[in-house]
């Protein structure tokens, strides 16, 4: 059985599958991914993750998967699971600098709802590192070490920070902080510029908000009024609590940015 995914057929080098028949061997291979959302059964933002998945093989190193056939994949995996919401999972295997095998699946989402998104999410701070932020590549042992601080905590994401104590991102979602009317962010360059990041700090400049690209320490986070998470299947996430510091959920700088977010996708999608 084929880990992750939840579609009855997958996507293996172009061809549809049933799962029970796809042969999906990660061992000794480079994995390079993108997970794109689909509403109404469209992809949202496909042109963004499409040139960041590209930007990936290329800042890698690595052979590059040819576009359209890409995008004609990932409109066979939303056909045959008859998906009209949810998302899928773009898998690139390397040996070497060379494509092996490569899939695109469905898999399980969590969209917050309107109790998490009213009421706010926990985080905990971890230090931990991305070896190369701006290639989206799987991380066994990375992930079951953070997969172990949510299981033991109960917290929804991790922050992490390097040794100097510098936060940039969450394990998988990018975070904002409010500090009046500002907003402030790791610097891209020190994050996986994540594609509802873009979009957030697009809006905020668009509306005139002093957006502030850079270093955060970990002992600032108790000046900061608000804080929020973003993310492909979170859009904008408040923050209520980092370790035992308190952040306000509803600050109306986040809740405009959350708003204009949800308006933006709804134009998209159409």
């Amino acid at each position: 059985m084929m880990q992750g995914n939840i579609g009855q057929y997958v996507i293996e080098n172009g061809f549809v599958n049933s799962e029970e028949h796809v042969h999906y061997n990660y061992r000794g291979k480079v994995i390079v991914y993108e997970v794109v959302r689909v509403m109404k059964g469209k992809l949202l933002f496909a042109e963004d993750h499409l040139n960041r998945l590209e930007n990936s093989f290329i800042k890698s190193g690595l052979e590059v998967l040819p576009r359209q056939q890409v995008v004609d994949a990932l409109q066979k995996c939303i056909e045959q699971n008859n998906m009209e919401i949810g998302n899928v999972r773009i898998d690139a295997m390397y040996q070497g600098n060379q494509v092996s095998d490569w899939y695109i699946y469905q898999i399980k989402h969590n969209y917050p709802g309107a109790s998490m998104t009213g009421k706010g999410v926990r985080v905990a701070l971890c230090e931990a590192v991305r070896p190369d932020p701006e290639i989206k590549c799987f991380l066994r042992i990375h992930r079951l070490r953070i997969g172990e601080i949510i299981e033991r905590t109960g917290v929804f994401e991790v922050l992490m920070h390097n040794e100097e104590g510098e936060l940039t991102e969450g394990s998988r979602s990018n975070v904002f902080f409010v500090k009046g009317d500002k907003l402030i962010t790791a610097s891209a360059s020190s994050v996986l510029n994540g594609i509802t990041r873009q979009k957030v700090i697009a809006l905020a400049k668009e509306q005139g908000i002093d957006v502030e690209e850079r270093i955060i320490l970990k002992e600032e986070l108790n000046s900061f009024d608000a804080a929020f998470l973003t993310g492909t299947s979170i859009n904008v996430l408040p923050i209520v609590k980092c370790d035992d510091i308190l952040f306000d959920v509803n600050h109306p700088l986040m809740s405009r940015l959350s708003r204009l977010y949800l308006e933006l996708i709804q134009s998209n999608i159409g």
